[in-house]
């Protein structure tokens, strides 16, 4: 995961606090501050689960749980094999602060759950 700073004008990166895992058909994604999820892509998500054998991608409407926490449904695309259990997202997951727009530039097998 990146974690950035501000530089000049430019905002803070948000940054991932917690990410929970419930099969078969969600993650819950926490973040440092408030987020908006009016553009949120949700289909950039994908979770790798180790113990069904199976990789999941986000669909359908995010909802947001808490100003910084956000629910992603998820549908399930094919088997995979993994050793753990893993949240991959891109930038294009859209993810913005609401105070400051920073934006969540995603991250590459994070292992799950995740605090």
């Amino acid at each position: 995961m990146t974690v950035g700073g501000n530089r000049g004008n430019c905002a803070a990166t948000l940054v991932l606090t917690a990410a929970v895992f419930t099969w078969p058909n969600r993650v819950d994604l926490t973040f440092d501050r408030a987020i908006n999820i009016a553009t949120m892509n949700v289909t950039s998500v994908i979770v790798d689960d180790s113990d069904s054998g199976d990789q999941f991608s986000g669909s359908g409407t995010p909802t947001l749980l808490a100003a910084n926490q956000v629910r992603v449904p998820l549908t399930m695309v094919g088997p995979v094999s993994v050793p753990n259990t893993y949240l991959t997202a891109g930038p294009g997951t859209n993810l913005a602060a609401v105070n400051d727009g920073g934006t969540w530039p995603g991250t590459t097998n994070l292992e799950l759950p995740y605090s």
